[in-house]
């Protein structure tokens, strides 16, 4: 359920805010973050602002590279959102464990920039975005080590892609990718790699994926 905290900021919250959501709600971006949220809620390592999407833009997300702590962002359903929003939180990309953009405006640029800069992602949602093949084309092996979860829903990426990114990103962990083909036609079978592949559950193109359910923030 949404509510406004039109009139309320980060430094509202008390300064040892270790998780913070307020997904579908409305606020103002420039009061509720302020320039230095850091300042505010200096331990924060947790944020979701999932479906704020009429407010929150990427002119925005720039104070979010002051949050030093963050290891969690979930900016779900904001599509306003787009690549220079991604490029202007890179140097926090690093430092994330999980990053979900499904829904946002982002394209196969943006996807590179996450790929290039978030060396200790661990979950990665790029689902129900245009992203395609291109985006793929150019993976350094290795980029991301930690990676034990990719969500691809809703995407242009083809099986093929999904064979050589795996083969990108193998780790001592299994990799677990979410996707909606038949991989019954697919070039290759996840059974023949450290991988596993979740289609369990049919794909509808009106239903999100929600992957902070799995979370709590």
């Amino acid at each position: 359920m949404s509510c406004s905290l039109a009139s309320v900021s980060l430094k509202d919250m008390p300064s040892s805010l270790l998780h913070l959501s307020v997904r579908g709600s409305e606020i103002y971006p420039d009061l509720f973050f302020g320039t230095n949220p850091h300042f505010a809620v200096p331990h924060l390592t947790c944020l979701d602002i999932g479906g704020v999407s009429n407010f929150l833009t990427s002119q925005d997300l720039h104070v979010f590279s002051t949050l030093k702590s963050l290891r969690s962002l979930y900016l779900e359903g904001c599509f306003r959102i787009n690549n220079g929003g991604i490029e202007s939180i890179v140097t926090i990309l690093p430092q994330l464990e999980i990053l979900d953009v499904e829904g946002t405006d982002i394209s196969n640029e943006g996807v590179r920039t996450i790929f290039d800069n978030c060396a200790n992602i661990r979950e990665l949602y790029i689902g129900h975005t245009s992203i395609n093949d291109d985006a793929f084309s150019r993976i350094v092996k290795n980029k991301m080590p930690h990676l034990t979860f990719c969500c691809v829903r809703n995407t242009n990426i083809s099986s093929a892609s999904i064979h050589t990114f795996i083969m990108h990103h193998l780790s001592n962990k299994k990799l677990m990718v979410k996707a909606d083909f038949d991989w019954s036609s697919s070039i290759f079978k996840p059974s023949d790699l450290n991988s596993e592949m979740d289609d369990s559950v049919p794909y509808l193109a009106d239903i999100r994926c929600h992957h902070y359910l799995n979370h709590k923030c």
